[in-house]
């Protein structure tokens, strides 16, 4: 309430339906085509206030959530420009939200309580790692969890092969020199891992 014409955030997400956090990762977990960055006028809830400018984009099967927040960077400064140059002429669009249609992700909200089901379609499994996939950062959602002979660990960056699993889902194995693990329906190329703190080839 302070400034004279108003406060701006520029979320990371298509509001209503993307507020909170984490929510470049939470539209690649949902399989979304399109996300979006929004600038809108900070009110005291959060990601209500009534929006000034949104830019869309396309997300892809490859995007992960570094690349999506990446995209929200360079897609959300020229929408800071534009309300500079609106600013100075006092005509900065304002356009209420429809709160019924809101969503807000939390911090405690994480998908299959962080820890992959393997029996899931390797789709869904491939979303959820490319989700809280920052590599080179640290995840700010960590990594999705597993469990390899009694010990945690955390799963980086899987490829889906697209061959049909004919194995019970969790099934590890060694093929072509590579790792791989089956899903409900197929196996799962496993390329980087988190363990003990440290990023390592899943071989």
């Amino acid at each position: 309430a302070a400034p004279r014409i108003g406060s701006f955030n520029l979320h990371p997400g298509p509001l209503p339906n993307y507020a909170g956090l984490n929510a470049p990762s939470w539209a690649i977990y949902n399989g979304e085509a399109t996300h979006a960055v929004t600038l809108h006028w900070m009110t005291p809830g959060v990601d209500t206030g009534a929006i000034a400018y949104e830019a869309r984009f396309p997300v892809t099967d490859g995007d992960t959530g570094l690349s999506v927040s990446t995209r929200c960077v360079k897609e959300g400064i020229p929408l800071v420009e534009r309300l500079l140059a609106d600013a100075a002429q006092g005509t900065i669009p304002k356009h209420a939200q429809d709160l019924s249609k809101r969503r807000v992700y939390k911090r405690k909200d994480v998908p299959h309580g962080g820890t992959i089901d393997w029996a899931l379609p390797a789709k869904e499994i491939d979303a959820f790692v490319r989700a809280a996939d920052f590599y080179p950062m640290p995840s700010p959602c960590g990594h999705p969890k597993a469990m390899l002979e009694g010990k945690e660990v955390q799963v980086a960056k899987v490829v889906r092969r697209g061959a049909r699993a004919d194995a019970p889902p969790g099934t590890v194995r060694r093929k072509e020199g590579v790792v791989e693990v089956a899903a409900g329906d197929e196996w799962l190329v496993l390329k980087r891992l988190r363990v003990a703190e440290r990023y390592v080839a899943a071989a």
